[in-house]
């Protein structure tokens, strides 16, 4: 299928390597940065990979918009050049040009990147959608000549007030009884599997007007076996005219997105594309029982065909999306999409996805040929059937993706279909599993020509065979099982699924934390048919979560009915670590008609860590006392992306906090005297978890966490806020701030405090035993570099504030090492050693060539009861000794002469409101606005119907940049429900709204 195949994938940025070990001696390779690029894939948009033997729904989350996107975080996504999406405001006009835009701020981006042009990325679509719906009317295309990166320019536009989300174009890889002459001997064992005969005499798909889309490589729809059950294009004939209206001229027979024309069929220069999507639309639509070649799983359904595959490199698919687009406009019933990838999931997708949904369509995609139980998109994505490889006994392809968001499985292996040039052929993977589950899910729609997308995916779902019993490693993580055709158009059977889910927390605010009892109110619906006496019973799979009652019974569920089950309780181990991730499980059976089935749901405790990428340094704040990684060092793959400077890979294995005044009396995040744990002494106060706002001017990123030392065995009580910032504007685009306000909350004095960081860096080149450390006095700076196989990057850290760098310690990990003039921290790093490298002055200006970590620090400080110092530090990055230094001095000018006022108070210019972040959000959200002067403000929350939820604010505020929260009670208490709303401020007569989701 066009699925991202792992051999033909470029290398991805190293953010998820090995844990290095404190008492490890040998060398570690370092994953080199990826070299190329785009530079091969120089005009897609979404690629694949392709079901070769060789290469290759219930918990799909929401996806916030804005800077918070997952889909502009450093991953293992490839992109176009030169092109971003976005999403403009609904007070923005746009009517696809470069011209003025009516927004000083995106004229002004539009200008600084040069967008040459700005194209409707669905041009059929001239406005806005019903209230509720998916709106794409105001996505667009901007293609840009200022040779920046993408990503770069995206995170630009992300962070206007203008723009509710902005994207790179992604790029994903290809995943590959009739009188038929080739059925019999090729097809029938793996037909008779899915039960496909059977299903053919109850309903085929000759019998109604279902259209298949097949969004792939490119089909050769004039095949003798696939052109009698080509779509045609009614409102289209050609004549040079885009007579329907759709943006698409003469697209009788679908589009071709690779080249812009009206002919679907593959490229010449690129072969395996378009066999690739030949043999897809075979596999679902070819002619059956026309005494040609091989048997269609639908029995002549019509199949739409879309190209989307790139210009010229093989295997990729790149306006995959568009694709998906151009098929649900024009009336497909079920789009087939054999390709996707792994990655950071994507706003503008996730958007397509559910516009296709809402317009009616079933949306089946491979799960990936990776071997993998990690989201692989879009089949990860909500509202898709994501469908897994088994052979024709039902067990698991070693190479096929698996996971709870796996829906269904299908035969996938040795499948004969059509081929270019009318030839057929054998492919192999998920991509030839999807299209017999679209082919089943066409049969349904026939059938039942009445139903909604959700009911058609059910009953393919529901009805499909359990096979866990042959795949005993992968139970529960094959979907419901193997399709089965005739089950899925004769079985009486309800579908019931998880509609909602609410939390409710001891202490009210809805934030699991440890040692917390949490109710759960669950909404369920049922797709399906009636059913009497359903039971429910909820499971986890964490050691650290004890559901205390986790049975519910409802008496009888209707079709399309929604139920919400009696409360459901668990308990949190007050041991349970922060940012845990509880999977939980819904076991669901009903007594008539039988029925048995499961859904799933995450739920996280107290999360702990935030990403910050607003400008060339990109890493991930906490509000435990560290950086880069929340829980581990060198991270475990969920909880922090290290620290990663203008793209290079992570160059952090550990960055932790210290602040104290003696040995016995430090606090700290960094490893301990057991060199393989890391002292825990910070603990994250009430609401204290990390929550990063973009904008908040001045700055592009502002973010905010506080924690106390109540961790650590002699706590000094202090309680320490943390805000964290940057800005994209040259000069500062190369650092980020962090800022510290540390307070005494005991009866004593503390006297004597040192606040400091302690940095294990990695530039791992050919072996991280080349990695220095030097020292600045200058500018109290400490650096880190590479003198072997690179990276070239140099990293370091300043002190902003008075009285400036005070202790600094460049460290030889390995004791042992000859070179080494003093102690180590591979043995442990002890307190004793902790203190004197905070305390100690300037010791070991430089280290190296060795593996080596780092202390700077600033003090001492005195600080009364009640009483609080400021501190603050810049991570900068640098390209070389030089450029660092520019960088540092840039960070120390800004800190010394703000871009505000002494009093580090922004003036706003004029009255302004920001979109909440996140958004969508559950269960809380953060609402920025600013004042020009001092006012009477109003904050209110009301329903899309104009009704009054809540008032948020009601007071005069001062002139500056001001947050509210919103927790999602409405002014009653109660949690209001899923749904749109608006937000009003009202300041002196004027009134500014914007919308808001709230999703459960």
């Amino acid at each position: 299928m066009f699925e991202r195949h792992m051999p033909v994938a470029p290398p991805t940025r190293c953010q998820n390597r090995k844990r290095k070990k404190p008492d490890r001696g040998a060398a570690r390779s370092w994953a080199a940065r990826p070299a190329l690029r785009l530079s091969i894939l120089a005009a897609c948009v979404g690629i694949a990979t392709w079901c070769h033997p060789a290469l290759a729904s219930s918990g799909k989350a929401n996806r916030p918009p804005g800077l918070d996107n997952p889909a502009l975080r450093e991953g293992g996504q490839d992109y176009l050049p030169g092109v971003i999406v976005v999403k403009f405001a609904e007070h923005v006009a746009q009517e696809g040009s470069a011209k003025p835009t009516g927004s000083q701020e995106l004229d002004r981006l539009l200008q600084a990147h040069a967008v040459s042009r700005v194209a409707r990325v669905a041009p059929g679509l001239a406005g806005p959608r019903k209230p509720g719906r998916t709106d794409l009317s105001r996505v667009y295309m901007l293609y840009f000549e200022s040779g920046k990166d993408a990503k770069e320019v995206a995170r630009d536009f992300a962070s206007s007030w203008d723009v509710v989300y902005a994207e790179p174009q992604f790029i994903y890889r290809l995943a590959a009884t009739a009188n038929d002459p080739l059925y019999a001997l090729e097809q029938s064992s793996y037909f008779d599997q899915m039960q496909l005969p059977a299903a053919f005499d109850e309903t085929r798909g000759e019998d109604g007007n279902v259209v298949v889309a097949i969004v792939d490589g490119g089909s050769e729809w004039q095949h003798a076996d696939l052109a009698a059950n080509v779509w045609s294009n009614p409102g289209e004939v050609l004549n040079g005219v885009d007579d329907d209206g759709n943006g698409f001229v003469d697209d009788v027979r679908g589009w071709n997105f690779a080249d812009a024309s009206n002919d679907p069929t593959g490229l010449v220069q690129t072969p395996g594309s378009a066999g690739h999507g030949t043999h897809v639309a075979g596999i679902a639509c070819a002619v059956t029982n026309n005494g040609t070649g091989v048997s269609g799983a639908s029995w002549n359904a019509r199949f739409m065909p879309v190209c989307v595959s790139h210009p010229s490199v093989d295997g990729a698919v790149t306006y995959g999306y568009q694709g998906i687009l151009y098929a649900a406009q024009n009336g497909a019933d079920i789009i087939n999409c054999s390709w996707g990838g792994p990655g950071n999931p994507s706003s503008f997708e996730q958007e397509v996805v559910d516009f296709a949904y809402e317009s009616g369509a079933v949306l089946v995609a491979a799960a990936g040929n990776n071997a993998s139980s990690d989201g692989y998109y879009p089949a990860a994505y909500r509202n898709v059937l994501s469908v897994a490889n088994v052979n024709d006994s039902d067990q698991k392809i070693f190479s096929s993706n698996y996971g709870t968001w796996v829906d269904v499985a299908a035969q996938g292996t040795r499948i004969h279909s059509t081929f270019r040039n009318g030839d057929y052929t054998d492919l192999n993977g998920t991509s030839m599993a999807s299209p017999h589950a679209a082919a089943a899910c066409a049969l349904v729609k026939t059938k039942f020509p009445t139903y909604t997308p959700d009911q058609v995916r059910e009953r393919v779902r529901v009805t499909s065979d359990n096979i866990d019993g042959v795949n005993p490693s992968y139970a529960g993580l094959l979907g419901h099982g193997r399709i089965n055709a005739f089950q899925a158009l004769t079985a009486t059977t309800p579908a019931i699924r998880i509609r909602e889910v609410d939390v409710m927390t001891s202490d009210g605010d809805r934030i699991v934390e440890p040692g917390e009892t949490v109710t759960l109110e669950l909404v369920v619906i049922n797709h399906l048919d009636a059913a009497t006496g359903a039971d429910f019973t909820l499971s986890e799979n964490s050691g650290y979560v004890t559901v205390t009652s986790g049975s519910a019974s409802i008496a009888s569920i209707g079709t399309a009915e929604e139920v919400t089950l009696t409360p459901l309780t668990l308990d949190v181990s007050a041991s349970a670590p922060l940012n845990h991730t509880v999977g939980f499980t819904l076991d669901i059976s009903t007594s008539g008609p039988a029925y048995s089935d499961r859904d799933h749901f995450e739920l996280r405790v107290l999360p702990i860590v935030a990403n910050h990428s607003a400008n060339r340094v990109t890493t991930s704040v906490t509000s435990v006392g560290k950086l880069g990684f929340a829980e581990v060092a060198g991270g475990n793959g969920e909880d922090g992306v290290g620290f990663i400077y203008d793209g290079s890979p992570n160059l952090l294995y550990e960055g932790a906090l210290m602040i104290g005044n003696g040995v016995t009396t430090t606090s700290n995040a960094a490893r301990g005297p057991n060199p393989q744990i890391q002292d825990a002494d910070f603990v994250t106060a009430e609401n204290g978890v990390p929550l990063i706002t973009s904008p908040m001017s001045p700055y592009d990123e502002f973010g905010v966490a506080t924690f106390t030392d109540a961790g650590a065995t002699t706590p000094l009580a202090l309680h320490v806020t943390q805000e964290s910032w940057q800005m994209r504007a040259a000069p500062y685009q190369d650092f980020i701030v962090l800022e510290y306000t540390v307070r005494n909350d005991g009866a004593g004095n503390v006297n004597g405090l040192y606040v400091g960081w302690y940095f294990d860096w990695d530039l791992d080149g050919a072996t991280f035993e080349s990695n220095h450390t030097g020292y600045d006095a200058g500018r109290g700076l400490g650096y880190v570099y590479d003198a072997g196989a690179g990276p070239d990057d140099y990293a370091g850290v300043t002190t902003l504030t008075a009285p400036g760098t005070t202790s600094y310690r460049g460290i030889w990990n390995d004791e042992n090492l000859a070179s080494n003039p003093s102690w180590g921290v591979y043995d442990g790093f002890t307190d004793a050693e902790k203190w004197e490298a905070l305390s100690g002055g300037i010791v070991n200006a430089t280290s190296g060539p060795a593996d080596i970590s780092q202390v700077i620090a600033t003090g001492p400080f005195d600080i009364a009861p009640g009483q609080s110092i400021h501190v603050a530090f810049a991570i900068v990055g640098g390209s070389d000794l030089a450029n660092l230094q520019a960088h540092a001095d840039a960070a120390q000018s800004l800190w010394d002469n703000p871009v505000d006022s002494d009093e580090r108070v922004y003036v706003p210019l004029g009255m302004r409101l920001a979109q909440n972040v996140p958004n969508p959000f559950n269960p809380a959200t953060s609402i920025a606005f600013e004042l020009p002067r001092a006012s009477a403000v109003e904050l209110e929350v009301y329903s899309v119907r104009g009704r009054l939820v809540r008032t948020l604010l009601s007071e005069r505020r001062e002139a500056g940049v001001h947050r509210i929260f919103w927790d999602g009670l409405d002014a009653r208490g109660e949690r209001a429900p899923s749904g749109t709303y608006i937000y009003r401020l009202r300041v002196d007569g004027q009134a500014l709204t914007r919308k808001m989701q709230l999703l459960k």
